[in-house]
């Protein structure tokens, strides 16, 4: 049960997401409640942006239980698409502590982890920034009324690059407690048919979260809920 705690808790962390077309980036901070099915605990997560200087931005995941917490950070340059510098995963509590960190040179476009590099083709993301360039995309097809499109991610995981596919799946009103938004239904396509990845996005807000579903094996898995949030220095709200 505690491994199920951990992983479930890690992908609060990593299943969560910001945005653009032509201008920067907008500055958010969104909270989150997350349901675990069949465990009688609860987390909070939080994500949060933020321009550092020249450029460069910051993009914060957090989630924290009584059992363990999970924190990932993105440092990435934008230049009309994410470009990553800094990738760190930290978790502690129940369960393996782990630390880890990518560092990537575009100079020689290799990222290295545990003192090892490895190449890697321009355009790769990280863990976390991949949910940025996704928002991106969906705001940059929303803002030219064009079709949805497929996307398709490569991201560098600690040692190797894997691949992320995601596709949108349909339109629904969510209800949370800040509000009802109208969303579009986001699928991440798997060869695992098990697990079943869900995101719902507000294309008002350059398609913010505001509630994910994860199943696996027809019983496990959780959902995450827009408690609150600020965006662009402004309260979110709904309909």
């Amino acid at each position: 049960m505690n491994r199920v705690k951990i992983s479930t808790l890690a992908m609060v962390c990593i299943i969560l997401t910001v945005n653009h077309v032509a201008a920067d980036p907008v500055p958010f901070r969104a909270v989150y409640s997350a349901d675990f099915k069949g465990l009688p605990v609860g987390a909070t997560g939080i994500r949060e942006l933020r321009l550092l200087a020249d450029n460069r931005y910051l993009f914060t995941s957090s989630a924290k239980s009584v059992f363990a917490s999970v924190t990932e950070q993105t440092t990435f340059n934008w230049e009309d698409q994410a470009i990553p510098l800094e990738y760190q995963y930290i978790r502690s509590g129940i369960g393996k502590n782990r630390d880890d960190k990518l560092v990537f040179d575009w100079q020689s476009d290799t990222v290295s982890y545990n003192n090892s590099a490895y190449n890697i083709e321009t355009g790769t993301l990280d863990k976390l920034l991949y949910q940025f360039q996704m928002r991106a995309d969906l705001k940059q097809a929303h803002s030219r009324d064009a079709s949805w499109p497929t996307m398709h991610y490569a991201v560098a995981d600690r040692e190797s690059v894997r691949n992320y596919n995601f596709t949108v799946d349909g339109e629904d009103v969510i209800s949370t407690p800040v509000g009802d938004f109208n969303t579009v239904r986001v699928i991440r396509i798997r060869e695992n048919q098990n697990r079943k990845t869900t995101l719902w996005l507000v294309p008002r807000y350059d398609f913010l979260l505001v509630r994910l579903q994860q199943i696996e094996d027809g019983d496990d898995g959780f959902e995450l809920l827009l408690q609150e949030g600020v965006f662009n220095g402004e309260p979110l709200h709904g309909l």
